[in-house]
């Protein structure tokens, strides 16, 4: 690797841990919004999330090779940071779709409190998962 793309990799940490630590803050602020019931700012923060989520997978190719040549990897302190964030991200994320299954499931009930007797009580028909395999 040559000391220019050892400078542009080293470039690239910093900006990786700020798009971590934007997308930390993105969620924590979601979450506030689902639990106040604010659909405009969950929105908004979606989208940033989705936005965000892109410029991380531009910002951080995971093959094998930029693993392996990852500054992040080879400096300590910096593997500590990113680890963290991912940590901290990866929980979040937990948090957030609980809420949001926890948020659809009180819409369900009230949908059905709303349709009266004629209410159909079954499970909802389940939407095929775009991000499996199967």
């Amino acid at each position: 690797m040559g000391s220019g793309q050892l400078a542009a990799d080293l470039g690239l940490v910093p900006s990786r841990v700020a798009v971590l630590r934007e997308l930390e803050a993105s969620l924590q602020a979601s979450q506030r919004a689902l639990l106040n019931r604010d659909v405009s700012e969950l929105e908004q923060h979606t989208s940033e999330q989705v936005r965000l989520q892109k410029t991380l997978t531009s910002l951080w190719s995971c093959d094998a090779h930029s693993m392996a040549s990852d500054p992040a990897c080879s400096d300590v302190e910096l593997a500590v940071e990113v680890r963290a964030a991912l940590i901290r991200v990866q929980h979040l994320s937990r948090i957030q779709a609980a809420l949001v299954a926890r948020a659809q499931q009180s819409l369900r009930i009230i949908e059905n409190l709303l349709a009266g007797p004629q209410a159909n009580y079954a499970p909802p028909n389940r939407r095929p998962d775009p991000m499996s395999t199967g």
